[in-house]
């Protein structure tokens, strides 16, 4: 009786994945659409990098629940070992948590206090570049970021229907350039509907979020201003979303997204929308197959030598830009399933100077005890 009552308060889940990765493009580059000129002698732009590597992942999961309150904690780790030299600066460790504390007040409304904390390291050095015939360290070729953040929801439910209202702050440090650092405040609202129809089951949500950051560097200016500037870098972002899934035999979902970017650094104001799908079912054989699609739209204010892909990512593996994922995974028992995954990234529809193509295949394990 002791026992089934602490397994009722306490839910304990881990997994693991393992496996051998081939990337196309493993350092990111990005390529200009028109070359610029290069002097003799000095390094060229980075091209692409292609390599094998081994891909980890180790995740915990705990959940305790006691009368009202439900706390949920997360831990986990994993890294990235490329097999060749020209990829070897792209090794990377993650180390992420979370933490979550779920109190149901009143019978419609939830209160939700949560917090994240993600790290992720290179340690390799980048290749040193030659400019004006000096050779110089660099540290461009590395993605590696902290971040920490932490909201506060409230959320009010009246079957089907639920309206969330959150807020909350972030601390950004991209390692490679601290001016690329930021502070941010930020606050969202969420409406949603879940409607049930025998096996058939309707989730509509539409949200909107606004940013305010607050950048480490300077503002940038146009290379026609000669006198620069001492203003910092703020940025305004606001976000609408809309999203409408099926859940039955299959799962079916279809999304859309825009985003206006508002700087005032030079060549950081931009409107963004993506449209997204994405399908799930399962096979004969045992087999789960999934697919994501997604299409990114960009305009900037001004012409630049922008990156077609997202400035501050939520993970190192963050692609914003053009996407096609498949995914197949089948259990072979005792917990153990194995699974494949094909990923496209492409570069957005935008006028920004830069382009960008990368495929990534995965062939591994995963393990998660039974229960």
């Amino acid at each position: 009786m002791r026992g089934a009552l602490l397994l009722a308060l306490f839910r304990f889940a881990l997994r693991i994945d393992l496996g051998p990765e081939f990337d196309s493009n493993a350092n990111r580059a990005e390529l200009y659409r028109t070359p610029p000129p290069v002097t003799p002698g000095d390094s060229p732009p980075p091209q692409p990098a292609a390599s094998f590597l081994v891909r980890s992942l180790l995740g915990t999961n705990l959940i305790a629940a006691h009368g009202p309150h439900l706390l949920r904690l997360g831990l986990q780790g994993g890294g990235k070992f490329f097999l060749t030299s020209a990829a070897a600066p792209q090794d990377t460790a993650v180390g992420q948590a979370q933490v979550a504390w779920r109190i149901r007040l009143a019978a419609p409304v939830l209160l939700l206090f949560a917090g994240d904390y993600y790290d992720a390291l290179q340690w390799n050095r980048c290749p040193d570049l030659i400019a004006g015939g000096q050779p110089f360290g660099d540290r461009s070729c590395h993605r590696d970021f902290r971040s920490l953040g932490g909201h506060a929801t409230t959320e009010l439910l009246h079957e089907p229907y639920s309206l969330s209202l959150s807020g909350g702050a972030r601390l950004f440090h991209w390692k490679p350039d601290d001016a690329l650092s930021f502070s941010s405040l930020f606050g969202q609202a969420t409406i949603s509907a879940h409607l049930r129809c025998g096996e058939h089951e309707w989730d509509l949500a539409t949200s909107g979020r606004i940013d305010r950051r607050d950048y480490h560097g300077l503002a940038l200016v146009s290379p026609s201003d000669l006198e620069g500037t001492t203003r910092r870098r703020l940025d305004s972002d606001a976000q609408w979303n809309l999203s409408l899934a099926y859940v039955g035999p299959v799962l079916i979902e279809g999304s859309y997204a825009v985003d206006f970017n508002r700087s005032t650094s030079y060549g950081q104001t931009f409107l963004r929308h993506v449209v997204g799908a994405k399908l799930a079912v399962e096979l004969p054989w045992q087999l789960s197959a999934a697919a994501k699609l997604q299409l990114v739209f960009m305009s900037y204010s001004e012409p630049s030598a922008l990156t077609s892909g997202k400035v501050a990512p939520l993970t190192i593996e963050d692609e914003n830009r053009n996407a096609l994922l498949v995914d197949l995974s089948r259990p072979i028992g005792r917990g153990f399933s194995l699974g494949a995954r094909y990923a496209l990234y492409r570069s957005g529809v935008s006028d920004a100077v830069l382009s960008y193509d990368r495929q990534v295949v995965f062939l591994g394990l995963t393990y998660r005890p039974m229960k």
